[in-house]
């Protein structure tokens, strides 16, 4: 019994688990270069608002800059929103992370630019709340990247020092792609469930 009971959960765990997939892309693709710009921990700071549809976890962001040397580490923080469209609180900060990767991506329009990419988060976004997020160099520039949106309706945020107020640099998006897995619907996973039990059924007859 015990062992038909872990091969249920190992099946229903494996069934409600998505690969990652794009959870906000603006990405260089979705837009034209507006700029590289200082990106330091205690310094200038640049901000992205994430509302997501769907209570998702972010595993992976991929972080876009002008400097051909990332930084050893960088900050990210997740923010609550203030309710006047800039970050507010802070409601998690990861302030030793290594980026997995860091090569060249390529040019958008005539500027190179480079790709940090981090995986292993662990971020819960609830779905339709809005938050903020950041991403800095620690004791070194990591120099992200703004891109114009071809849609339209980009939105980012700046702080010029970590006690000063937040600026509004719309319509430019900070450039950057944020990777993850919706989290699955509790109607969801009583179906799934429900299709573990019947197979444990139809083996246990054989």
């Amino acid at each position: 019994m015990l062992r038909k009971l872990c091969l249920a959960g190992v099946l229903v765990a494996g069934a409600a688990a998505s690969q990652a997939q794009y959870l906000v892309d603006q990405g260089p693709s979705t837009g034209t270069y507006s700029g590289g710009w200082e990106d330091l921990t205690g310094a200038q700071i640049f901000a992205t608002p994430i509302t997501l549809t769907q209570t998702s976890v972010a595993t992976g962001y991929n972080f876009y800059g002008v400097e051909s040397v990332g930084p050893a580490t960088y900050t990210l923080v997740l923010y609550a929103d203030s309710g006047s469209n800039s970050p507010g609180t802070a409601l998690e900060t990861m302030g030793a992370l290594v980026a997995s990767s860091f090569s060249l991506w390529g040019d958008q329009g005539s500027e190179p630019l480079y790709e940090a990419q981090f995986t292993g988060l662990d971020i819960n976004l609830t779905g339709g709340t809005k938050y903020w997020m950041s991403i800095s160099g620690n004791a070194s520039d990591a120099g992200v990247a703004t891109t114009l949106p071809t849609a339209g309706g980009g939105d980012c945020a700046y702080q010029s020092n970590p006690s000063g107020a937040w600026n509004d640099y719309a319509p430019n998006n900070v450039t950057y792609q944020l990777l993850g897995s919706p989290a699955p619907e509790p109607m969801s996973m009583l179906v799934l469930g429900a299709g573990a039990a019947a197979l444990l059924r139809k083996r246990s007859r054989r």
